[in-house]
Order: C-alpha cells, then sequence, then structure tokens
C-alpha cells in the first residue's frame, strides 16, 4: 500500500472512530478524554517516527497543524457541551455540523489523493511545488496524518478546556 493510500485508510479510520464515538449525545468522561490523548499518542509515535524529519518537512508538518487546528476549532464549534444537571456529568451532543467538519476534512485529503494519482497536471503542479519548497513525497502522508490527529487533540483539548469538571448544571 503506498503511503497515500495508507495516509486515506489512515484518515478514514479516524473519521468512522470520531463518528462511532463522538456522534450524538456523549459524556466526556475521563475514559473517552483518555482514549483520545491515548489514540493521538500512539498513533503519532508509531507511525510518525519514520517521518522525514529535515527543517522543510518540519516546516510542512507546522502547516499541517496549522490546518488541523482550524478543523479542531471548527469541529468543537459545532459541538455543544455542558453539565448535565440530573448526573451532574460533563457532555457533548455533536450534529450534522460536526459531521460535516470531518467529511470536509476527509474529502479534502481524499480529493488530493485521487488528484495526485490520476491527473497528470495536476501530479506535475504538486511535484514542481514540493521540489520548489525542497519536499519529499514521504512528507505527504505524516501531513495528512499530523493533520487529523491535531483534530482530535485539539477539539479534545478545547472541550476539555470549554466544559468545566463543575458548575451550575444546565438542562441540554
Amino acid at each position: 500500500m503506498s503511503d497515500l493510500t495508507q495516509s486515506i485508510v489512515m484518515s478514514g479510520g479516524f473519521f468512522a472512530l470520531m463518528l462511532v464515538t463522538q456522534f450524538g449525545t456523549r459524556s466526556l468522561s475521563t475514559h473517552r478524554i483518555l482514549a483520545s490523548v491515548g489514540i493521538v499518542v500512539g498513533v503519532g509515535f508509531s507511525y510518525l517516527e519514520a517521518a522525514p524529519t529535515d527543517a522543510h518537512s518540519l516546516a510542512a508538518y507546522a502547516v499541517a497543524v496549522g490546518v488541523g487546528l482550524v478543523f479542531a476549532g471548527l469541529a468543537t464549534a459545532t459541538t455543544r457541551s455542558w453539565i448535565d444537571a440530573a448526573t451532574g456529568k460533563r457532555m457533548t451532543r455533536c450534529g450534522t455540523a460536526f459531521l460535516a467538519v470531518w467529511a470536509t476534512a476527509m474529502l479534502l485529503r481524499v480529493v488530493f489523493v485521487w488528484a495526485v494519482s490520476d491527473d497528470a497536471s495536476f501530479r506535475t503542479w504538486v511535484g514542481e511545488q514540493m521540489a520548489r519548497l525542497h519536499l519529499t513525497p514521504a512528507v505527504i502522508a505524516p501531513f495528512f496524518v499530523l493533520w487529523a490527529l491535531t483534530m482530535v487533540g485539539g477539539r479534545v483539548t478545547a472541550l476539555v478546556v470549554r466544559t468545566p469538571r463543575t458548575s451550575a448544571p444546565r438542562v441540554a
């Protein structure tokens, strides 16, 4: 499996995981928070350990983190959070807007991979830009993975900060 295909499979896995674990009304429990952090750390260390680390690649990864933070902000903005009056638990609710943010991120990755694979002029343009920026194709898959990991990690962090452990409980 090529690096590009592998990055799409991993991105699709993150997309499916986010939908299964976050879509709808859920508790924002310590278990859910630690599971998300564990996924980010585990995938980050296992997949990214072989990623190129020259200065140009690191600059590209910084862009990936920036893009991931933008999408994390959008995903957070589309997530309601509150403390349930009956149980005192921190809760979240994600609907179609949340789904749209994740679907857009996934679609952008898929379209890029499709265009690089099947559109000769786009492939040539990407190759020229990568050469101009002193990047190798080996930076693309880690770019996508960092983007997805930052979306997960950034959103979880924002929700933890935004939803205090205790406050005046609200009814959803």
